[in-house]
């Protein structure tokens, strides 16, 4: 880690809403919130430092396996 890492990258914080499908997955190299089966929004993953999960979420293995290749941690 760099100090252009802690410059640059953002801290991803997602609160899960009890009444819909939340998802997080991983999608050419992008992190993406999907709900009720639809985009809701999507960040590069080479711009994510961390990533704050609140609620109940279904997390892909790919999206833990690519997380752990380009640095970014799950807090679950």
């Amino acid at each position: 880690m760099s100090l252009p890492d802690f410059k640059e990258k953002q801290l991803l914080v997602i609160h899960a809403y009890d009444a819909m499908e939340n998802r997080l997955q991983f999608k050419n190299e992008n992190i993406c919130l999907t709900r009720d089966g639809g985009v809701v929004d999507q960040l590069s993953v080479h711009k994510v430092f961390g990533a704050f999960i609140i609620g109940d979420f279904s997390i892909t293995t790919p999206l833990i396996r690519k997380a752990q290749e380009y640095g970014v941690s799950l807090f679950l």
